[in-house]
Protein backbone atom coordinates (compact mmCIF):
# COMPACT_ATOMS: atom_id res chain seq x y z
CA UNK A 1 0.00 0.00 0.00
CA UNK A 2 1.57 3.39 -1.02
CA UNK A 3 2.36 5.27 2.39
CA UNK A 4 -0.12 8.31 1.07
CA UNK A 5 -2.99 5.73 0.78
CA UNK A 6 -2.49 4.79 4.58
CA UNK A 7 -3.38 6.08 7.89
CA UNK A 8 -2.23 4.95 10.84
CA UNK A 9 -4.80 2.97 13.28
CA UNK A 10 -4.22 3.32 17.19
CA UNK A 11 -5.41 0.57 19.49
CA UNK A 12 -4.90 0.31 23.23
CA UNK A 13 -4.22 -2.73 24.53
CA UNK A 14 -4.70 -1.97 28.25
CA UNK A 15 -7.70 -4.36 28.56
CA UNK A 16 -5.63 -6.87 28.27
CA UNK A 17 -3.01 -6.36 30.59
CA UNK A 18 -0.23 -5.39 27.55
CA UNK A 19 1.21 -1.94 27.73
CA UNK A 20 -0.51 1.50 28.69
CA UNK A 21 0.85 3.01 25.23
CA UNK A 22 -1.07 2.32 22.14
CA UNK A 23 -0.06 -0.11 19.36
CA UNK A 24 -0.40 1.69 15.82
CA UNK A 25 -1.03 -0.23 12.69
CA UNK A 26 -1.61 0.98 9.13
CA UNK A 27 -4.64 0.32 7.30
CA UNK A 28 -6.24 2.20 4.20
CA UNK A 29 -9.09 4.59 5.09
CA UNK A 30 -11.59 1.92 4.28
CA UNK A 31 -10.29 -0.44 6.34
CA UNK A 32 -9.57 1.85 9.17
CA UNK A 33 -13.41 2.91 8.97
CA UNK A 34 -14.14 -0.84 9.67
CA UNK A 35 -12.42 -0.84 13.02
CA UNK A 36 -13.59 1.60 14.49
CA UNK A 37 -17.09 1.91 13.54
CA UNK A 38 -17.66 -1.82 12.28
CA UNK A 39 -17.16 -4.14 15.59
CA UNK A 40 -13.33 -5.47 14.60
CA UNK A 41 -11.00 -5.32 17.42
CA UNK A 42 -7.27 -5.55 16.52
CA UNK A 43 -4.60 -7.30 19.00
CA UNK A 44 -0.67 -7.57 18.55
CA UNK A 45 0.83 -11.06 19.01
CA UNK A 46 4.35 -10.75 18.78
CA UNK A 47 5.14 -8.09 15.42
CA UNK A 48 2.12 -9.22 13.54
CA UNK A 49 -1.42 -7.48 14.30
CA UNK A 50 -4.32 -10.11 13.89
CA UNK A 51 -7.94 -9.02 13.36
CA UNK A 52 -11.51 -10.41 15.00
CA UNK A 53 -13.85 -9.91 12.61
CA UNK A 54 -17.57 -8.84 14.75
CA UNK A 55 -20.33 -11.68 15.62
CA UNK A 56 -22.43 -10.90 12.95
CA UNK A 57 -19.19 -11.71 10.19
CA UNK A 58 -18.11 -14.71 12.44
CA UNK A 59 -20.16 -15.70 15.29
CA UNK A 60 -16.84 -17.35 16.99
CA UNK A 61 -14.97 -14.70 16.22
CA UNK A 62 -12.15 -16.24 14.89
CA UNK A 63 -9.11 -13.89 15.03
CA UNK A 64 -7.10 -13.79 11.69
CA UNK A 65 -3.41 -12.54 11.35
CA UNK A 66 -2.76 -9.28 9.39
CA UNK A 67 0.48 -7.91 8.10
CA UNK A 68 1.16 -10.39 5.09
CA UNK A 69 3.11 -7.27 3.31
CA UNK A 70 2.70 -7.77 -0.67
CA UNK A 71 3.00 -10.89 -2.34
CA UNK A 72 5.53 -13.10 -2.09
CA UNK A 73 7.05 -11.47 0.84
CA UNK A 74 7.16 -12.84 4.22
CA UNK A 75 5.36 -11.80 6.79
CA UNK A 76 7.61 -11.19 10.12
Amino acid sequence: MASTLAQIAPFDRTEDGGATDPDLVLLCRYHHHLVHHGGWEIRMVGRRPWFTPPRWIDPDRRPVPGGGGPPGTAAA
